[in-house]
């Protein structure tokens, strides 16, 4: 079992214009200078647009937890 000190939740749903910049803009300014272990957790709700296809590229660059859907919960 994993222990973090921080995990950052982040819900998303048809964000594909901002995406990747709010994905990268907490890496660099939280997770590379936060001294803990740390966890972002992206939660994808069945988003319609080419969110799903970004979050996929990003999760190969950027170590993310990216669970995603068919349908919106």
């Amino acid at each position: 079992m994993n222990i973090y000190d921080l995990s950052i939740v982040l819900p998303v749903y048809n964000e594909e214009k901002v995406i990747e910049r709010v994905i990268k803009d907490i890496y660099r300014q939280v997770f590379q200078v936060f001294q803990g272990k740390c966890e972002l957790i992206v939660a994808e709700d069945g988003s319609t647009d080419g969110t799903k296809e970004i979050l996929k590229r990003i999760e190969r660059e950027i170590p993310i937890k990216l669970i995603t859907g068919k349908e919106r919960k």
